[in-house]
This record gives structure tokens, C-alpha cells and sequence, in this order.
């Protein structure tokens, strides 16, 4: 059997039990871990959405204080 193989067959060996060690350690069940996810994915969401939005208006005033100055440099 090829070295590939073997590697294959490790990793997949591997992933197996990985798996089934999740399972038995999780901290909590399944439905709870969702809706944990859940909630960080949409806190971090609308901070995202946050940031973006205070960059954008600090870009736009960057760019209006440009234009102005290149009106007073013609």
C-alpha cells in the first residue's frame, strides 16, 4: 500500500475518533451550542455592520475635506 494511502487511512482514523471525542466531551447539548453560535454570529454581525458603517462615514468626511481642498487649490 502506498505511503498516500496510509496517510489517507490515518487522517480518516483520525477524524473518526476526533468526532466521537467531540460528542462524548461537548459542554452542552446540540440545540444549546446552536443557539450559542447563533447569538455570537449576530453580535459580531452587527458589530461588523457597526464599524463599517462609522469607517464609512469617516471616509466620506476624509473625502469631502479632499474635495474641498483641491476646489481652494484651483
Amino acid at each position: 500500500m502506498s505511503d498516500f494511502f496510509k496517510f489517507m487511512r490515518g487522517m480518516w482514523y483520525g477524524a473518526l475518533i476526533g468526532a466521537v471525542a467531540a460528542l462524548l466531551f461537548a459542554p452542552k447539548r446540540g440545540e444549546e451550542l446552536r443557539r450559542d453560535i447563533r447569538r455570537e454570529a449576530e453580535s459580531l454581525r452587527d458589530e461588523a455592520r457597526s464599524k463599517l458603517q462609522q469607517a464609512s462615514s469617516t471616509l466620506s468626511k476624509q473625502a469631502d475635506k479632499l474635495e474641498q481642498q483641491m476646489h481652494e487649490v484651483q
